[in-house]
């Protein structure tokens, strides 16, 4: 499934999009999940697995360079959101 610009700011609407663009989400486009800083229309990685974007969003959250991460289901609905 490819997600272009307008899907992707969509997504970070619907689940509430921070202000000042310190989130990151977990979501699948054009067959990978990706990592997507909120604000940002490329992705800042790209895994096989959502297990692994998952794993590396987490780093993310623990180092203090995401206040939270939302974690998205296939279709694009918000699945969890983890605060740190």
């Amino acid at each position: 499934m490819e997600r272009n610009t307008e899907e992707i700011a969509a997504m970070f609407r619907k689940a509430g999009a921070s202000p000042d663009k310190n989130n990151v989400h977990v979501l699948i486009s054009n067959g990978h999940w990706k990592l997507v800083k909120e604000g940002n229309n490329r992705a800042t990685a790209i895994f096989n697995s959502k297990e692994e974007a998952i794993s590396e969003a987490k780093k993310y959250g623990k180092s203090g360079n995401a206040k939270a991460v939302i974690i998205h289901t296939v279709d694009g609905e918000v699945e969890k959101r983890l605060q740190y």
